[in-house]
C-alpha cells in the first residue's frame, strides 16, 4: 500500500510538472522567424518606441542586416529630422536592400525636402528594385508639377520600373498633384502592355483620377481606349479599375457597354458594382430598369448598390413600384433604403405599418439601426430619436439615431420651424449639448463633425462652446482618440485658434515576444463566421507588434461573437469592435507598422486606425485593390482560403470564433 501511494504520488508530481511545462510551452519553443536575432528585436523595441536616437546608431553597423531594418523603422516613425541621414544611405551605401530600405523610408515621411536626394539617386541608382522605391518616393514627396515631369523625362524608358513610375504618379495624385504626363502615361500604359504589374498601376491611376481630370473626361477618344483593353483584358481586377474609369464618361457607347454588363451573370459582382455607380450619372429614366432589375442580383453587394440609387432617385410617381419591391427584399439595408425613399415621398399608413412590423421582427441592432434611418427619413421622428439617445440600448442603435438627428439640420424647413419657435431650438440645442457631454465616443465624433459641417447653421445655435471643453475632458484616452481628435478640430475651428495642434495621444503598449515566439512560419489562423470559414496567414516579419495583438486578443477568446459593423461593396468588410458601431478599441492602442507589403490584391487584413499610431482591434478584409490604403494602414495577414465568404458578409454577420492552426 505504502509503495503504491509512493508511486502515486511520484506519478501525481511527473504529472503536475509536465501540467506546469505545458503551460509555459511558448517560451521553450524555437523562435519560427527573424526576431530570434536579440539586436533585430532591440530595434523593433526601438521602432516600437518611436526612439529615433536608438536607431540612428546602427546605421553605420557593419550587418547589412541591421543597417536595413534600422533605417526601415523609420517609414513607421516618419521622423523628418532624419530625411537628410536617410538620403546619405540612398546615394552612399553599397548594399541594395539597404539603398531601397532608405528610399521606401524617405518616400514614407512624404515631405518635400527629400526630393532633391531622390532625384540624384534616380540619376546615380542602377538597381531596378531600388530604381522603383525611388520613383515611388519622389511621387509621394512630390508638391509640384514640375517633379512629376521630371519623371518622365528621365526615367520612361527603364521598361523594368514602369509599374513605379506609373505609382509615383498614383502617390502625387493623392496629394492632389496631377500632370498630364502621368494621364498620357497611364493611357499608353493600359493600351499597349502586356505586363501584368504595369497595367495594375496604370489601371489603378485611371480608376481613381479619370473622372477628376479634364484632358481625360472631355476625350471621347480616351473613352474608346478603355472600351477596347476592357473588352479584351482578362484579369477581374484591371477590368474592374476600367469600369471605375469610366465613371463620368457619358456618351452612348458607354451606356451600352454598362448595359451589357447585366446582360449576363457571370461577370463579376465588383464590375458590376462599379457598373451601377457609373449608370448613376445617367438621367433616371434612361437607367431606372436597370437598377429595379438588380434588385433580385444575386449577390447582395449589387443589391445594395441598386438600392442606394433608387433611395434618392425614385418619383413620387412611382412610389406604388416602391412599396411592392421594398416588401420583396430580404436584405434589410436594401429595404430600408427603399423605406426611407418612401418616407420622404409621402407619409403613408400603409408605410408606416409595415416599418412598424419591420420593427418587431428584426432580430439583431444592425436591422434596427437601418430601420431607424428609414425612419428619419420622414418627418425626422424627433421623439424617437431623443429617446433613443437616452436608452440603455446597443451602441450602433445610438450611433444611427445621433446621425439621424443630426440629419434635420440638412432640412431647410426644420431650420425654419427651429428658427420660429424657441421651445422647439431648446429642446434640439439641449438634446445635443447632453449627446456631446456623455463622453460617448460616437456621439461626441460625430457632434464635433457636425459642428464643422460648410455651410450648417447648427454653430449658430450656441452663444456659448464652454460645453465642448468639459466634453473633451470626459474622453479617455487613448480609447477615445477618435472623438478627442474631432473635438480639438472643432473647438480651434469654432475658438479661431492657429496654435498648432496638439499631439494625438498615444498608447504604451510593447510588442508581445512572447506571442511572437510562438507564432509558427505560416501563422494560420481560421475565422469562423456566420458565412462560414475564412483561413489567413499571418505576417509576423512585417508588423510583430500588430500580429502579437492579434494572437493575444484570440487566445482570450476577445473576437468571437463580435459583429462584422462596417461593408462597403468593392472596398472592405470590417470587424472586431467591442462596441459593435466603429467607434470601439482597447485601453491602449499600438502602433502603426509599415513595410513593403501593399494593399494590390483582394483578402488583404489590415488595421483599422484614427490615424498614424492609434491603431487597435478593429480590423479589415479588402474586396479588390486599394492601393490609397498603401503606407497609411498597417497590413498583418492575408487571406489564403475563403475569399468567397469574405465576399459574402454582410453588416450583421458575426465572428463565432477565431483558432490558431497547427501548421
Amino acid at each position: 500500500m505504502k509503495l503504491l501511494i509512493s508511486t502515486s504520488f511520484f506519478f501525481g508530481i511527473i504529472m503536475i510538472c509536465a501540467t506546469c511545462k505545458k503551460k509555459d510551452v511558448r517560451v521553450e519553443l524555437a523562435w519560427q522567424n527573424k526576431f530570434q536575432d536579440t539586436t533585430i528585436r532591440k530595434i523593433y523595441n526601438s521602432k516600437d518606441q518611436r526612439n529615433s536616437a536608438s536607431l540612428i546608431g546602427f546605421f553605420n553597423n557593419q550587418d547589412s542586416n541591421y543597417r536595413a531594418e534600422a533605417i526601415m523603422a523609420f517609414a513607421s516613425i516618419q521622423d523628418t529630422l532624419q530625411i537628410t541621414s536617410l538620403a546619405e544611405l540612398l546615394l552612399e551605401d553599397k548594399v541594395v536592400k539597404v539603398r531601397k530600405a532608405a528610399a521606401f523610408a524617405l518616400g514614407q515621411i512624404q515631405h518635400f525636402s527629400a526630393i532633391p536626394f531622390l532625384q540624384n539617386a534616380l540619376e546615380m541608382e542602377n538597381e531596378p528594385e531600388v530604381l522603383s522605391e525611388v520613383l515611388k518616393a519622389i511621387g509621394k514627396c512630390s508638391g509640384d508639377e514640375k517633379i512629376l515631369a521630371y519623371l518622365v523625362n528621365k526615367k520612361l524608358e527603364l521598361k523594368c520600373c514602369q509599374d513605379a513610375l506609373m505609382w509615383g504618379f498614383y502617390y502625387a495624385g493623392l496629394r492632389n498633384n496631377f500632370s498630364s504626363d502621368g494621364d498620357i502615361l497611364a493611357i499608353t500604359l493600359i493600351e499597349k502592355t502586356n505586363n501584368y504589374s504595369v497595367r495594375l498601376a496604370a489601371s489603378s491611376y485611371l480608376a481613381r483620377y479619370a473622372s477628376k481630370r479634364l484632358n481625360l473626361t472631355e476625350s471621347k477618344e480616351f473613352m474608346k481606349v478603355i472600351l477596347q483593353v476592357f473588352n479584351k483584358e482578362e484579369e477581374v481586377i484591371i477590368k474592374n479599375n476600367l469600369i471605375k474609369a469610366l465613371n463620368g464618361l457619358i456618351y452612348p457607347e458607354t451606356l451600352l457597354l454598362l448595359k451589357d454588363l447585366f446582360e449576363e451573370q457571370h461577370y463579376d459582382y465588383r464590375i458590376q458594382v462599379n457598373a451601377l455607380k457609373a449608370l448613376g450619372n445617367y438621367p433616371y429614366k434612361e437607367v431606372a430598369d436597370i437598377f429595379w432589375e438588380q434588385l433580385e442580383n444575386p449577390h447582395q453587394a449589387v443589391v445594395i448598390t441598386a438600392s442606394a440609387f433608387l433611395k434618392e432617385n425614385v418619383p413620387k410617381a412611382e412610389i406604388r413600384r416602391l412599396i411592392i419591391a421594398m416588401k420583396t427584399l430580404e436584405n434589410t439595408r436594401a429595404k430600408a433604403d427603399l423605406l426611407a425613399r418612401c418616407k420622404m415621398l409621402d407619409s403613408m399608413k400603409e408605410v408606416d405599418d409595415y416599418l412598424l412590423e419591420q420593427f418587431s421582427a428584426a432580430d439583431n441592432p444592425y436591422k434596427i439601426a437601418k430601420l431607424i434611418q428609414a425612419e428619419a427619413s420622414g418627418n425626422h421622428a424627433k421623439g424617437l430619436l431623443q429617446k433613443l439617445l437616452l436608452a440603455d440600448t446597443a451602441a450602433i442603435i445610438k450611433t444611427t439615431a445621433f446621425e439621424s438627428f443630426l440629419t434635420q439640420i440638412d432640412e431647410k424647413a426644420f431650420v425654419n420651424d427651429i428658427n420660429a419657435n424657441q421651445s422647439l431650438k431648446e429642446s434640439f440645442t439641449t438634446t445635443f449639448k447632453n449627446a456631446l457631454l456623455s463622453g460617448d465616443v460616437s456621439l461626441v465624433y460625430q457632434g464635433a463633425l457636425a459642428l464643422r459641417k460648410p455651410k450648417s447653421p447648427l454653430k449658430d445655435f450656441f452663444t456659448d462652446y464652454q460645453f465642448l471643453h468639459e466634453s473633451l475632458q470626459k474622453l479617455s484616452l487613448p480609447l477615445k482618440v477618435e472623438a478627442w481628435i474631432e473635438l480639438q478640430k472643432t473647438i480651434r475651428f469654432l475658438e479661431n485658434d492657429s496654435k498648432p495642434s496638439p499631439p494625438i495621444p498615444q498608447g504604451k503598449t510593447a510588442i508581445n515576444w512572447k506571442v511572437l515566439k510562438s507564432i509558427k512560419q505560416k501563422g494560420l489562423v481560421e475565422i469562423v463566421t456566420t458565412k462560414g470559414k475564412i483561413t489567413i496567414s499571418l505576417f509576423p516579419e512585417d508588423a510583430p507588434g500588430t500580429v502579437a495583438m492579434f494572437v493575444d486578443l484570440i487566445e482570450k477568446d476577445f473576437y468571437n461573437k463580435k459583429y462584422f459593423h462596417r461593408n462597403v461593396p468593392d472596398f472592405v468588410i470590417q470587424g472586431g469592435c467591442p462596441r459593435g458601431d466603429g467607434f470601439g478599441g482597447l485601453d491602449e492602442t499600438i502602433r502603426s507598422e509599415f513595410s513593403y507589403l501593399e494593399y494590390l490584391e483582394e483578402g488583404v487584413l489590415g488595421i483599422a486606425s484614427a490615424g498614424k499610431d492609434t491603431e487597435s482591434c478593429q480590423f479589415f478584409i479588402t474586396h479588390t485593390t486599394t492601393p490609397r490604403l498603401n503606407g497609411r494602414y498597417t497590413i498583418f495577414a492575408k487571406v489564403i482560403a475563403g475569399m468567397d465568404v469574405v465576399h459574402q458578409l454582410q453588416v450583421g454577420d458575426q465572428i463565432i470564433d477565431i483558432t490558431i492552426l497547427n501548421e
